[in-house]
């Protein structure tokens, strides 16, 4: 069995810097706040629109930022993983063969 050293900092998540989210995520969060603002301050205040469609526009505009910028799946962005899964399996061009294979050959 082949043993990896790690140190601490490695194992807790390197790139996390607030609350646990990254970097991107940190911006993807103020950019979708700053709009949820804006749209708020233009549908309501200056168009007057009525308030349970503007809350409705608003809701769906929360929603998207959370699963654009916060959702992770396997490491990835929502929208990377939809890419990720639309290309298909990923074929290797040599034989695969798992840690179980090497370890009852080297016995």
């Amino acid at each position: 069995m082949r043993k990896v050293q790690m140190t601490k900092q490695q194992t807790i998540r390197p790139y996390e810097k607030m609350f646990g989210l990254t970097i991107k995520q940190i911006i993807g969060i103020v950019i979708g706040g700053v709009t949820v603002i804006a749209t708020l301050v233009i549908l309501l205040f200056v168009l007057k629109l009525p308030t349970e469609l503007v809350m409705a526009l608003i809701f769906v505009e929360v929603v998207s930022t959370i699963l654009i910028s916060i959702v992770r799946v396997n490491g990835m962005s929502l929208i990377k993983h939809f890419i990720v899964c639309m290309k298909g399996p990923v074929y290797r061009p040599y034989q695969s063969k798992g840690a179980k294979y090497y370890e009852e050959n080297n016995e």
